[in-house]
């Protein structure tokens, strides 16, 4: 049986793993976001990191926004979209950019003729669990 000393111990050691696979993920996440800003355009840029945010009319509990898709993967019977996007982050003073994949079936997606590189309009989730996440392309 272990002891209180022990049991501390082995707490404070998995707080500071996870607190250095969090930092590890989040420099992997940043470098990710400035390699897509790379490749995209300035005005792109702008557009994106200026969404303006406007509520969803059919539903409150989500937002319109704007997205630049950078990358598309087609599997056996959808589409992998993955889409980058900017808002204002309320803890910095500095405009945030996020990345986050979305799915649509493939008949959906001819509808929409959608391609890398483009900006769209998208879906955004105002819930407290998945704060501005992606639900669709409008």
């Amino acid at each position: 049986m272990l002891e209180l000393g022990q049991i501390c111990l082995i707490a404070i050691l998995s707080v500071v793993i996870c607190i250095v696979v969090l930092s590890i993920i989040s420099k992997v996440e940043k470098r990710q976001i400035e390699k897509i800003k790379r490749e995209m355009s300035t005005e792109d840029i702008e557009k994106i990191g200026n969404p303006e945010f406007q509520i969803y009319d059919e539903n409150n509990n989500f937002l319109i926004g704007t997205s630049y898709i950078y990358e598309i993967k087609e599997d056996t019977n959808r589409y992998e979209i993955k889409l980058i996007f900017g808002y204002d982050s309320f803890f910095k003073p500095i405009k945030e950019f996020v990345t986050n994949t979305i799915y649509m079936d493939k008949e959906t997606f001819k509808e929409k003729n959608l391609q890398a590189g483009q900006i769209v309009k998208t879906l955004h989730n105002r819930s407290g669990y998945a704060p501005y996440g992606i639900k669709q392309i409008l």
